[in-house]
């Protein structure tokens, strides 16, 4: 059982550096949309947001009581999640750092999980959706699949 897992953990064979780089540029993306998040809560400045039907649904969102934890922007803490994303992808371009993209699926998991909520808030509570939070979404989704495939891939090899 110990030699399984630490097979898993660190022997990597046939991972190009494809799936490193995709990991990085999704990264890298979902922490500018973040960012920007994260900027226009602390500096009070609205979203620029098509508007529909002269509305902000951006802003309505953004404002929200659901947009924050704590006193906290969910951006923020977004902005955690894809600097630790790059952080792996970078790791991992080191052959025998390879293992940290092991993390890539529960870490998506996890934000995919709550990103369904935040969208089912977007949805059916506030009744408006940030373009933003859903790129993040969508960016959460890809960064799963791409997690479970990197598993697979692993598995597969191995």
């Amino acid at each position: 059982m110990l030699q399984k897992l630490k097979s898993f953990f660190f022997h990597h064979p046939g991972l190009s550096s494809g799936w490193k780089i995709a990991v990085i540029a999704i990264g890298l993306i979902g922490l500018l949309d973040s960012s920007y998040l994260t900027y226009s809560h602390y500096s009070n400045q609205e979203l620029a947001c098509p508007e529909v039907k002269q509305i902000n649904s951006c802003e309505i969102v953004a404002t929200s009581s659901y947009s924050t934890m704590m006193g906290t922007p969910l951006a923020l803490f977004g902005m955690g999640f894809y600097l630790l994303i790059v952080a792996i992808g970078l790791i991992s371009l080191k052959e025998k750092y390879q293992f940290a993209l092991n993390f890539i699926a529960p870490l998506a998991f996890m934000a995919w999980v709550f990103s369904v909520r935040l969208t089912y808030l977007q949805m059916f509570v506030i009744k408006s959706f940030c373009y933003y939070c859903l790129l993040s979404a969508l960016l959460s989704t890809i960064l799963l699949a791409l997690g479970v495939l990197m598993v697979k891939k692993i598995e597969l090899s191995s």
